[in-house]
């Protein structure tokens, strides 16, 4: 079964039990949820469903499609948004969804992978190949930002300024001098 959503303030409050399962996939949705205005073929909200198994899926244009939920529905939602004329470019999803996809979509491939960790207590660094950025490793740091930015296909403004203001609160490991993986170490809030 297919639903579709004319206000994403529907969307959230019928599905919250399901966002809240995981926060940091679903916080992308409370995060576009408000940019959502009028439903099109550039923005739209999407449940599959069968039985106690669920997909949620949501466009909003300039932004990658985000997809979470159960990977078996990854078909039926790509044969509905594909038969109505939906437009999509990147997608937004866990492992199992994106391999479903690149399965479905043989133009797909992974461009980014991200995992999400959580850290309620932190040391210093614990290995000599974790090492704590340096005013040195502003620019390198700006490129990969700007170019993680533009893999995800967001419009958001990387501003060196602020790199500067907070290199210390990045860790990165390097491989023949160049940054291979960072981290950022932020402070917990219940909005973050």
């Amino acid at each position: 079964m297919i639903k579709e959503y004319i206000k994403s303030e529907d969307f959230i409050k019928e599905n919250a039990k399901y966002l809240d399962l995981n926060l940091y996939m679903s916080s992308f949705f409370y995060l576009d949820a408000p940019l959502f205005t009028e439903p099109s073929k550039d923005n739209y909200i999407v449940k599959v469903y069968e039985g106690e198994k669920w997909l949620l899926a949501m466009k909003v244009a300039h932004y990658n499609l985000l997809i979470y939920g159960d990977e078996s529905l990854t078909k039926e939602l790509f044969d509905y948004l594909d038969s109505n004329g939906y437009n999509y470019k990147g997608v937004m999803s866990s492992d199992e969804i994106g391999s479903e996809v690149i399965k479905l979509k043989s133009n797909y491939t992974q461009e980014i992978g991200m995992d999400f960790m959580e850290a309620k207590d932190y040391t210093e660094e614990s290995s000599k190949d974790i090492i704590t950025l340096t005013l040195d490793d502003v620019d390198e740091l700006y490129e990969l930002l700007v170019k993680f930015i533009k893999d995800c296909g967001l419009n958001d403004e990387i501003y060196k300024e602020k790199i500067y203001q907070r290199v210390s609160n990045n860790r990165d490991i390097k491989e023949d001098g160049k940054i291979i993986s960072f981290a950022n170490l932020s402070q917990y809030t219940d909005s973050s």
